[in-house]
C-alpha cells in the first residue's frame, strides 16, 4: 500500500484517473471514503483502500462498494458473531489481504458460494468464514477453473497418498490448510512428486504432528525438506520443480484438466464482467 500521506496529496487534487479511462473526481472519493468509515473502516484504513482500489475504481464503485459489504457480512457470518473483535477480523481481510473484495457485486458473490458448496469443501457459514478470513484470494477471487484444478489434484492425488500418514478427521484438510489453494499449482505438483518419489515411509514418520497437508505445502522449504526429505538438497529439489515445467507428471495435468472440464456448471455467468476480467481473475496466486 502506499503511504497514507502520499494517497492525501492525490485525494486533494481535483481528480485521479481510474479504470476504463474514468476520471473520478474528489467529491466522489469522498463519498466513497464516508461509504468505508460507515462500514467500520478507520479513517486511515479508509485511505489506504482508495489507494489501492483506484486504479478500479468506476463510477458505481460506491453503491458496488455498500452493497458486497453488505453481501459478505449476511451470507458468511452468523448474527451471534457479531462482536468488535469480529469486526476488526472482517475489515482485517479487505485491509490486509484482498481489498478487491469490496469490488465484487452481490450476484457473484453468491455465484463463487454457490460454486464452493458444491463441492466437499464447506458445510455452511463457518466454513465459508474461515476460507475468508485465511485465504479470501484463492477462494473468492481465484478463476474457478484454476481453483478446481488445484482442488482436484490434492483431493484425489496428494490426500490419498497422505492421509495414511496422518490422524484422520472428519474436518477436510483442505479447510484446515486454506492457503494451500494460494499455491501455484507447479509448487503443489512438485512438492507432492518430490516427497513421494524421494522415498518418504510410513516407517520413517515419527514427527508426531508435523505430517499434515500444511508442512508438504506450506512450510518453508528448507523445514519442508527436514520433515519429507531429509537427505536431499534443496538443488535436488529445484532440478524437479524445473522438470516439471516441462514435461514430468503431464498425464496428470491432462487428467486433471479433463475433471475440470467434466465438473458441474453451477452457473454459467462470467464471475466478473468481461472488462474487468483482466484485473480481478488471477490464475496463480502465489510463485
Amino acid at each position: 500500500m502506499l503511504a497514507i500521506g502520499c494517497f492525501r496529496s492525490v485525494f486533494a487534487s481535483k481528480w485521479i484517473n481510474c479504470s476504463r479511462n474514468y476520471t473520478i473526481t474528489s467529491t466522489e472519493l469522498q463519498h466513497l471514503k464516508e461509504a468505508l468509515q460507515k462500514n467500520g473502516f478507520t479513517e486511515g484504513q479508509s485511505d489506504e483502500l482508495i489507494t489501492d482500489l483506484t486504479p478500479h475504481l468506476h463510477r458505481d464503485s460506491v453503491s458496488v462498494i455498500r452493497s458486497s459489504l453488505a453481501c459478505w457480512r449476511k451470507n458468511i457470518t452468523s448474527s451471534k458473531e457479531q462482536s468488535e473483535k469480529f469486526e476488526q477480523l472482517f475489515t482485517n481481510v479487505f485491509t490486509e489481504k484482498e481489498p478487491r473484495l469490496l469490488l465484487v457485486k452481490p450476484e457473484h458473490i453468491l455465484q463463487r458460494i454457490e460454486e464452493l458448496k458444491s463441492l466437499d469443501l464447506v458445510r455452511g457459514r463457518n466454513d465459508l468464514w474461515t476460507l475468508f478470513r485465511k485465504a479470501p484470494t484463492g477462494y473468492y477471487m481465484q478463476e474457478w477453473k484454476e481453483f478446481l484444478r488445484k482442488y482436484y489434484y490434492i483431493t484425489y492425488k496428494v490426500l490419498p497418498w497422505l492421509e495414511p500418514k496422518i490422524v484422520r478427521d472428519s474436518l477436510n484438510p483442505i479447510l484446515q490448510y486454506p492457503p494451500v489453494i494460494e499455491m501455484h499449482f507447479n509448487n503443489i505438483k512438485t512438492r507432492f512428486l518430490f516427497a513421494q518419489r524421494t522415498g518418504f515411509k510410513i516407517s520413517t514418520v515419527g514427527k508426531g504432528g508435523k505430517i499434515n497437508l500444511n508442512t508438504l505445502m506450506t512450510y518453508p522449504l528448507e523445514e519442508y525438506l527436514k520433515i519429507y526429505s531429509p537427505n536431499c538438497t534443496m538443488e535436488e529439489f529445484k532440478a524437479l520443480e524445473s522438470l516439471n515445467m516441462q514435461a514430468v507428471g503431464e498425464e496428470d495435468d491432462k487428467l486433471f484438466e479433463e475433471l475440470v472440464e467434466l465438473a458441474p456448471k453451477v452457473n454459467s455467468k462470467p464471475f466478473f464482467d468481461t472488462a474487468f476480467k483482466e484485473t480481478y481473475l488471477i490464475s496463480d496466486i502465489r510463485q
